[in-house]
């Protein structure tokens, strides 16, 4: 079944709206081994890589009942539990986050558990180091080739790496009790339609955002009328 992984802070009108287009919405539950403000986020407790999905052992035995309504709504979802815990300071935090592209992953090599980085290479992702620990949470991948940021270290790696990059300016994304939040934890991409979490058409960079979208054959849609809220990102599953 389509299903919706989201942060188990995500408003009602975001999660009425998922619900209207058919999509089974799964709130994650928070752990206290992360920062407070990411705890819930689901890009910082877990990885996807393909029909993989990765996460922290512990918070598996932790939170049964999510798993196994998870495998129930996603039977050929390959869930994987690792050793290493999450960390409460960066880039420990950064455990489990992980941006994938076209093969390519893309990582901090002091933050990725050490038990992801083997497994992905295992799995044929050829590895991508980077300076930013939060790499799924400040891009938005549209397809594997294309990819919206507003950070300039990623924008030049997804680049060499042969992605096409929109870079955007910064703001107008609310992750308290931080300046901002970043574009990927703002949204996720299901078929041809890349979601967010609030309004997208408040960004400052709305305009080359659409026109982006719309030469890769994605469009944009606002699941609220609410101000865009970094949540840790929406993973779409089946």
């Amino acid at each position: 079944m389509k299903t919706a992984i989201v942060s188990e802070k995500i408003s009602a009108s975001c999660k009425r709206t998922l619900e209207s287009e058919g999509f089974a919405v799964l709130p994650c539950p928070a752990c206290t081994l992360l920062p407070a403000p990411i705890s819930h986020h689901p890009d910082s407790l877990m990885a996807r890589a393909g029909a993989h999905l990765f996460t922290y052992e512990g918070y598996i035995q932790k939170n049964a009942a999510f798993f196994s309504s998870l495998q129930a709504l996603c039977p050929h979802l390959a869930v994987h539990g690792l050793a290493e815990p999450y960390g409460a300071s960066y880039p420990e935090d950064c455990r489990y986050n992980l941006l994938t592209a076209d093969k390519h992953a893309f990582f901090h090599p002091a933050g990725l558990a050490p038990s992801l980085i083997r497994a992905i290479g295992a799995l044929g992702y050829r590895e991508i180091r980077t300076r930013q620990g939060y790499a799924a949470c400040t891009v938005l991948t549209l397809g594997d080739r294309h990819a919206i940021t507003a950070d300039a270290g990623l924008a030049g790696l997804l680049s060499e790496n042969g992605v096409s990059v929109l870079k955007i300016e910064n703001g107008e994304i609310l992750l308290p009790p931080y300046d901002y939040g970043f574009i990927g934890g703002a949204s996720g991409v299901y078929g041809s339609t890349a979601y967010f979490l609030g309004d997208i058409t408040r960004h400052p960079s709305y305009g080359a955002m659409h026109g982006f979208a719309d030469r890769a054959g994605f469009s944009l849609r606002s699941l609220s009328s609410e101000p865009l809220r970094d949540l840790g990102g929406i993973f779409f599953l089946e």
